[in-house]
């Protein structure tokens, strides 16, 4: 077996020696431009870089220290990069890369062959981006850094007596300043550091896009990839485009907005890192993933809320994920007031008329917030409660429940729940994730668009023979339009609505 080992070794380092040569030479006249002058000039986004990071392993406070403190080509103002500028350095040509089923992943830059031909002594290098918290405030004391050598960003540990300790390369701004846009609805503009931090962003094709119904500017493409919500919030934050500097994340009302004037059409398709992308939406606007939006999937919630509602792109509904999740969806960004109505001119009505039974459509349920039966009089709840409850947990919560201006909301009968199924209702609903599956759209067979995420208890039991434990409980599925009944003690995967009389 020794003989096998070695072999093996022999043949990883030769792979390895093969690759460094190859890889160093790819671009030599660059590379050695770019170490006579000290620096290079990314002509893409007009960052200007040191030829060569900080030689040795620092911490990050020190690695930003360094960068500080740099004088080099005659500028003091240099930085450390941030996690998108680093990622923005990669040489797809220095990987190789593997495509296992529909994902590519690059595997082994074992030159450090990066863009400009710029010299990385380690590969790992510390960025200036903190991990955010889901308000899109900087959490402990953890910051990202780009392994070159693998291709993809990770999280690193700061402290002052111990902590990771890596490389630091550093930038500086070259932008000129922006030129104030033309008062046309749809214009390009000279894009801002905050957009160069997307490479997919273009800078000949319009950057943004004025709804002359609601008179909110939209982004004409969202970041580009796939982030967690305090991401989002700060991607939005630190845009500068247009001149304006309040650009923020869109609430779900106005990304279903934007998207329903279009839901029967697609726009032009177009390519981004190989991947196709259509526009699904009004206004030409270009998404490459589900939007991020800004609403809580509990509006009376403090903020942050435990879900947050997104866009789903293809099937044009709001859905909800943990605004924790690393890299999830997408950030679009808005400006303008927050629309005082976020549903199409065409589709609403007055509440007198959706109060007195008129389903209505999904966006007017959610903002709404409850429905009313015309055929019963009950008023419902617009949404489940997005997560399974124990029976007590969903009798409790439905007492508890303050909706509207009512205090007398209680957990429905089986018979109220079969009430309101009907087998040619789509209602939009979920999946929600878990720890083998993405959240994803779904269809229940409800009336009144409410929102659903499986199935769901009622107050109907058997009694025990002690008559204080119920010996079995009702529940009722929404799929299959059956009502089933099973044991109260187990923990089950059964969501809450909670329903009302109205007009009393």
């Amino acid at each position: 077996m020794k003989w096998l080992a070695t072999v093996v070794l022999v043949l990883l380092c030769t792979v390895a020696t093969i690759a460094r040569a190859q890889f160093a030479t790819a671009t030599p006249g660059l590379a050695q431009e770019t170490q006579a002058r000290g620096y290079w000039a990314d002509p893409s986004t007009g960052l200007m870089w040191a030829a060569k990071d900080n030689g040795n392993r620092v911490s990050w406070h020190k690695a930003t220290k360094y960068c500080r403190n740099l004088r080099l080509a005659g500028y003091r103002d240099w930085r450390l990069a941030s996690i998108d500028e680093l990622e923005g350095l990669v040489n797809l040509r220095a990987y190789a890369p593997q495509s296992v089923g529909s994902v590519d992943y690059m595997h082994w830059n074992f030159g450090l062959q990066v863009n400009g031909g710029l010299l990385l002594t380690g590969e790992r290098q510390w960025s200036s981006s903190p991990e955010l918290d889901v308000s899109g405030r900087p959490s402990g004391a953890k910051f990202w850094y780009f392994s070159f050598q693998e291709g993809h960003r990770e999280k690193g540990f700061e402290d002052w007596a111990e902590g990771d300790t890596m490389q630091a390369l550093c930038v500086r701004d070259t932008n000129a300043a922006e030129i104030p846009p033309p008062n046309d609805a749809t214009q390009a503009v000279v894009p801002s550091p905050a957009e160069k931090q997307n490479p997919g962003q273009d800078a000949q094709s319009p950057a943004y896009w004025t709804d002359p119904s609601t008179g909110l500017t939209w982004t004409v493409k969202d970041n580009g990839k796939d982030v967690n919500l305090g991401e989002a919030l700060m991607y939005c934050h630190d845009l500068r485009l247009a001149r304006y500097s309040d650009w923020r994340l869109p609430t779900i009302g106005e990304l279903e907005r934007i998207h329903f004037s279009n839901t029967e059409s697609s726009g032009p398709a177009s390519k981004e890192d190989d991947r196709p992308i259509t526009d699904r939406v009004t206004g030409n606007l270009l998404l490459t993933g589900d939007p991020w939006s800004s609403s809580p999937v509990d509006e009376e919630s403090e903020w942050p809320s435990d879900f947050v509602w997104y866009l789903n792109v293809e099937s044009g509904t709001r859905v909800f994920d943990d605004p924790s999740y690393d890299h999830a969806r997408r950030a679009l960004c808005v400006h303008g007031s927050k629309a005082q109505q976020a549903l199409p001119a065409n589709a609403l009505r007055s509440e007198a008329i959706s109060s007195s039974g008129a389903e209505g459509s999904a966006q007017e349920t959610q903002l709404r917030g409850y429905w009313i039966d015309p055929s019963t009089g009950l008023m419902w709840t617009a949404k489940d409660s997005l997560q399974r409850s124990t029976w007590w947990d969903a009798t409790k919560s439905c007492h508890e429940l303050r909706l509207a201006r009512y205090s007398d909301w209680r957990l429905p009968t089986v018979d109220e729940l079969q009430a309101i199924y009907d087998e040619s209702a789509e209602a939009p609903g979920e999946n929600p994730r878990t720890h083998w599956r993405e959240p994803e759209p779904r269809v229940f067979h409800v009336k009144g668009n409410l929102f659903l995420t499986g199935d769901q208890l009622s107050s109907t039991h058997e009694d025990g023979e002690s008559g204080s434990v119920p010996k079995y409980l009702w529940g009722f599925d929404f799929k299959s339009g059956n009502r089933f009944k099973d044991n109260p003690d187990r923990r089950m995967n059964m969501r809450m609505l909670c329903v009302r009389r109205s007009g009393e």
